[in-house]
């Protein structure tokens, strides 16, 4: 049981200094042994004996003792009670990588180099096969939140993550189809809803995982309006997924306005759909998924899934293959509006809620853009060439 006292001491000067002590004890080797620690306030101590005692009642170690392992499982129960489950997901498969080379390691034991070689071990993956630099990038990074929430708790008190050399991640140009090329994979699809996932995704700029979410009901033709407001999520490339109401972010809950394409692209999507539920002796559900699988109109796709077979159809129709068939539709749509529209409503119809970060992700200039822009100084400027003595 942890104890909290006050203690002061006489300053040189004269004056008195006020400090609070939090006292407990562990067994250490078989021992039963002491342990203090000093705070400025009376509030921090008494955190610190809340938290010494809850892992006293649980036989954890409290301090000197407590391996990494230990630390990563309170960690993990503390993030499943405040952030995303995909979140916590994306957590436990990260900091697993590094858990074989630094769980067995006391907390307080753990430094620089320790980190540097755990994650340059998880970095050479397994089966022979080295994980990609961004993913090295972010196992450096879980592991640096990781000790930063022990570093917070005062289990340590540097955060060793921040100092170890974090691996470099050559950005990756995106590679979004043309508009051309957006056409030629929806007439190459094997199917009719995989041809209006491709065209949706194009002319809405919908994410992979609203357009794996969106169901009927979301579809207003009266009002000519689609609303967003859920996103299926997928951790990693797992075969499993769950629907999470609410969209990714709180900017991306929105509404998006039907063109005339749209409109008859989703009426025409619909009619297929509501023969083949007559084909199956049912009327279609409000609430069908628009791309749903094989096994029933409730059963959603996974966003991968969804990648996989627009992937077919870009095969299928000789488009380059470094292209992302969905979300490079959504970049191809945003960056053919940059500039066309203000940037708070294309924000608003991406879903982010704020307009810079559309700027940051979208405004770098690719092939195409930077030869309009030299048509367009050469037009401007170029008749300075033909002034005389040029």
């Amino acid at each position: 049981m942890a104890s909290v006292e006050r203690r002061i001491t006489v300053a040189k000067g004269g004056g008195k200094i006020t400090r609070w002590l939090c006292r407990w004890s562990e067994t250490q080797d078989g021992e039963r042994r002491q342990r203090v620690q000093t705070f400025g306030t009376k509030q921090e101590a008494m955190d610190c004996a809340a938290r010494m005692t809850g892992l006293e009642a649980r036989g954890i170690p409290a301090t000197a003792r407590m391996t990494f392992r230990q630390h990563v499982d309170l960690w993990l129960a503390a993030c499943a009670a405040t952030r995303k489950p995909a979140t916590v997901e994306h957590y436990r498969q990260k900091i697993g990588m590094v858990l074989p080379h630094l769980g067995h390691l006391e907390l307080r034991k753990i430094g620089v180099e320790h980190v540097e070689e755990a994650v340059r071990k998880a970095a050479i993956g397994q089966g022979g096969r080295p994980l990609a630099p961004r993913t090295v990038h972010h196992v450096h990074a879980v592991l640096r939140n990781c000790l930063g929430d022990a570093k917070r708790l005062r289990r340590i008190n540097d955060n060793p993550a921040r100092d170890a050399r974090a691996p470099s991640v050559p950005r990756k140009r995106m590679t979004a189809p043309t508009l051309d090329e957006i056409a030629a994979m929806a007439d190459a699809a094997r199917d009719a809803p995989t041809r209006t996932l491709i065209l949706l995704a194009g002319l809405t700029g919908m994410r992979r995982g609203e357009l794996a979410a969106l169901r009927w009901s979301a579809v207003d033709f009266a009002e000519r309006w689609i609303s967003v407001h859920a996103v299926i999520e997928q951790a990693g490339r797992a075969d499993t997924a769950r629907l999470r109401e609410g969209a990714k972010t709180e900017g991306s809950v929105r509404r998006i306005a039907m063109s005339a394409a749209v409109e008859g692209l989703l009426r025409a999507h619909r009619a297929h759909e509501a023969e083949l539920a007559l084909a199956c002796g049912v009327r279609l559900p409000s609430d069908a998924y628009l791309f749903h699988q094989p096994s029933g109109f409730s059963d959603h796709w996974t966003p991968s899934a969804l990648t996989a077979k627009a992937a077919r159809a870009r095969d299928a129709a000789a488009v380059r293959r470094e292209v992302q068939p969905l979300h490079g539709a959504r970049h191809r749509y945003a960056t053919s509006l940059m500039g066309v529209v203000p940037d708070s409503l294309l924000a608003a119809a991406l879903g982010h809620s704020d307009p810079r970060t559309t700027r940051a992700i979208y405004q770098r200039a690719e092939e195409a853009g930077e030869r309009a822009t030299a048509d367009a100084a050469d037009a401007a400027l170029g008749g300075l060439l033909r002034r005389p003595g040029r």
